[in-house]
This record gives structure tokens, sequence and C-alpha cells, in this order.
């Protein structure tokens, strides 16, 4: 990699990681672990200084989770950085109906593009930079279901 290109990616995932959940003070249920064990291989990769970067990644909230997590419903998703043993990632939590979530929301495509247009995120890697987005159902085999590259740097 060109020292001279900023490569970021947006995980989207539909469940919070368990290590941000207790970094917000949330509870969450163990399940889906290879998505965790997965998250922590590649953060170990990047002290290791074998990875050029991480991931950023969003998942949904349900309306309590996000509000105890200090969300602002109007807004739609909060944002914070994530840090662990010198390997830093930004996450976005997006409000949802997690306990209704085969129902499509047309809210959810506005909090999608406030996620992509915030100055952190994957899309606004800069400049010099190029980004892909992709979103991975983290109850299935990690399937890309779409990934845009980033053609406006």
């Amino acid at each position: 990699m060109s020292s001279s290109r900023v490569t970021k990616v947006l995980w989207i995932c539909n469940l919070i990681l368990p290590r941000i959940a207790v970094s917000l003070g949330l509870g969450f249920i163990p399940k889906e672990g290879w998505v965790e064990g997965l998250f922590g291989e590649l953060i170990s990769e990047r002290v290791k200084g074998s990875l050029d970067f991480l991931p950023d990644i969003a998942f949904p909230l349900d309306k309590k989770s996000f509000l105890l997590a200090g969300g602002d419903i109007k807004a739609g998703f909060l944002s914070g950085e994530y840090e662990e043993n010198g390997a830093s990632f930004v996450y976005y939590a997006f409000l949802e109906d997690t306990a209704r979530e085969e129902i499509y929301d047309p809210a959810l495509e506005t909090i999608m593009s406030r996620i992509l247009e915030d100055e952190h995120s994957a899309s606004a890697a800069g400049e010099r930079g190029t980004s892909l987005i992709c979103a991975l159902k983290g109850y299935t085999r990690g399937e890309v279901i779409h990934t845009e590259p980033n053609t406006n740097l």
C-alpha cells in the first residue's frame, strides 16, 4: 500500500461487538462469536503492524440501548472511537427496531447517509484516500452484500 493513499472500510453488522458494548456500559448477548473473534484477530494484526488499517464498524441499537449509550434520537446515530492496545477504529451505532429488524424502515437510508457523510467515516477518507463501503451480514457466512468504491476522491 502506498503511503500516499489511505484505505478505509466501513463494516455494517447486525450486532454490537461485545468489546464496544462493554465500553458503552451496555449489556450484550454473546452470540455470533465469529464476528468478535475476527475483529479481535484484526486488532491483533494491526497491533503487530501486519495490517495497515482497521475497518470502522456500524451496528444497530434498540431505542433503550441507544439512549443509554448517549445517542440523539434526532440524529439517528452516535459515533465514537474505540482503542485497544494502541489500535483504534471508529464505531457507529444507529437506531433500529432490533426486535423487528426484518421490517424495512426507510429512515435507515437517511441515517446511513448521515453516517457516510460523517467526517470520520470510511467514505470521508480524504483527498488522497480511497474508500470501500462493505455491508456484511453478521448472522451469515460473512457474505458481502454491497461494495461501493468512492470515486469522488
